[in-house]
């Protein structure tokens, strides 16, 4: 994950090595500076502290704080377990009406 454009996008894919970025460029990189590690970043309005979790898709990426990660798995089974439940009962045949609670 970046707040910077990235490049060499179809070796990337290719890879399939999971990289988010807001967009590519075919400027390169200085390799210059060393970089840093285990510090504090902000990417976009996320703060990202050393020994956090990430999570992502092709629609976006969470931050889970390493002292939330069990409530948040827990959560996350709980909500797959109910959407499964969902989609079993709308392909039985229920309305969609009576599995959604809508009146």
């Amino acid at each position: 994950m970046t707040n910077a454009a990235v490049r060499d996008i179809a070796e990337i894919r290719e890879s399939r090595f999971p990289v988010y970025a807001p967009g590519t460029s075919v400027r390169g990189t200085s390799k210059a500076h060393a970089g840093w590690m285990n510090q504090t970043i902000a990417i976009g309005d996320a703060v990202v502290r050393p020994g956090d979790f990430l999570f992502g898709d092709d629609d976006g990426l969470i931050v889970v704080p390493a002292e939330r990660m069990i409530e948040v798995a827990i959560a996350a089974i709980e909500q797959r377990s109910t959407e499964l439940s969902k989609e079993a009962r709308l392909r039985a045949g229920e309305s969609i009406r009576e599995v959604m609670g809508f009146k």
